[in-house]
């Protein structure tokens, strides 16, 4: 295994074109404009892999061709993610772990269309169709069909990820995450969604199809609008199974789907912590709700592991001494509340000033300064006189500190 370190989109360019399979690309912070995978066909995993202040406009293949074996992990992808199999080309083996995608202006935040199969998305925070249509219905996942071909994406499975979108921006929202429009002979087949955060605007949280073989909606945790099982080409659902999740609606239209164990009614109000619903930990539920024994997979995640980053953090690159006896570190990680610069004196006695300079980027890569000054603070002990008297010739311990004050 080879691994290729990149701080440029040339540099990038070259890594994918010289790449072997199992060799990774560590992309430092920056940025990287589009991120093409097509034509990219590997015989097994390349990773690119950076953090959140990596950051590209946007990661695509054009339709008509193929891309193979590719895993995206860890960093910003501002334009959002096209992933496409059209006329013929055949997209697959697509792992996409840990992002940050989005907001996209008016379209969908991610489609996955036509002939793509075998394809991995978790760990990723997806936000925001800011769209300037009233008459759109923007998503934040759509998949369809090649309507040329009919071919349909398979095997996709979409598992711990936040889909939030921020009702504040664009003319009108953006459904959630949208199965829709497959073969008209074969439907969907191995869709499995399970254990996300739904957080739309309109009133589609999770949607699916024709799900004839292999589709689970499971353990999803949708904060508004509701789970749409569709039937509208009389194809059926006998292959989709829907279980465990919360939403506050579900409709069925029919078709065979296996329907059971289902939480439907009032959500947002057991999420004490929900204020604007842009980060994972705001949707622990409420200890005894109705909607606490459902939720054991988000639980888990809340406690144990660190939470999905917020889209729009700064991440502190570097840190100066400017004035007074002190040292200044930066400490905890990007995104996460503990991360931040701690100064300490040198002397532990010092009374006085000082003055720490630091830099830090957002994630598009803009970076600016700014100081933190630190007045390091004591009070002085406070002393009273003392009059004693003592024959001639003595030696005399007068305890001077017994009326005195630290």
């Amino acid at each position: 295994m080879t691994i290729w370190n990149v701080s440029t989109s040339a540099e990038l360019v070259s890594a994918l074109a010289a790449a072997q399979p199992l060799d990774e690309i560590v992309l430092a912070d920056g940025n990287y404009g589009d991120l093409n995978i097509g034509g990219r066909q590997y015989a097994d995993y390349v990773t690119i892999r950076g953090g959140h202040a990596a950051v590209f406009t946007g990661a695509w293949n054009p339709p008509t061709t193929s891309a193979a074996f590719v895993r995206l992990d860890g960093f910003t992808l501002d334009g959002g993610l096209q992933l496409s199999g059209l006329s013929g080309a055949v997209t697959h083996h697509i792992e996409v772990l840990n992002l940050a995608i989005g907001p996209v202006v008016g379209n969908d935040v991610m489609q996955i269309m036509g002939g793509v199969h075998d394809v991995l998305i978790q760990g990723c925070k997806v936000r925001d169709s800011i769209s300037t249509d009233p008459l759109a219905h923007p998503d934040l996942i759509q998949m369809f069909r090649d309507f040329d071909t009919d071919a349909t994406p398979a095997n996709i499975t979409i598992r711990r990820n936040l889909f939030w979108d921020d009702p504040g921006t664009g003319v009108i929202g953006a459904q959630g995450v949208f199965v829709s429009d497959g073969s008209w002979t074969n439907g969907y087949s191995g869709i499995v969604i399970e254990e996300n955060v739904i957080s739309p605007v309109l009133i589609n949280a999770l949607t699916l199809q024709s799900g004839l073989a292999g589709c689970a909606l499971r353990n999803n945790l949708i904060t508004s609008g509701r789970i749409w099982i569709v039937n509208n080409q009389a194809l059926g659902n006998a292959g989709t199974v829907v279980e465990g999740n919360v939403s506050p609606d579900l409709l069925d239209d029919g078709g065979g789907a296996t329907v059971q164990n289902n939480y439907t009614g009032e959500v947002s109000g057991y999420l004490p912590n929900l204020v604007d619903g842009s980060t994972l930990d705001q949707y622990r539920p409420a200890p005894g709700s109705p909607i606490e024994p459902y939720l054991g997979w988000l639980i888990a995640i809340l406690d144990g592991q660190p939470q999905v980053p917020p889209m729009d953090f700064l991440t502190i690159i570097a840190v100066r001494v400017v004035s007074g006896p002190v040292t200044a570190i930066i400490v905890g990680t990007p995104g996460q509340p503990d991360h931040d610069i701690e100064i300490a004196p040198n002397n532990p006695n010092y009374v006085g000033a000082a003055i720490v300079e630091y830099d830090a980027q957002d994630t598009e890569g803009f970076t600016s300064t700014a100081t933190v000054t630190v007045n390091f603070t004591g009070t002085p002990p406070v002393l009273a006189d003392d009059n004693v008297g003592a024959p001639k010739g003595t030696t005399v311990r007068p305890a001077v500190l017994v009326n005195d004050v630290a």
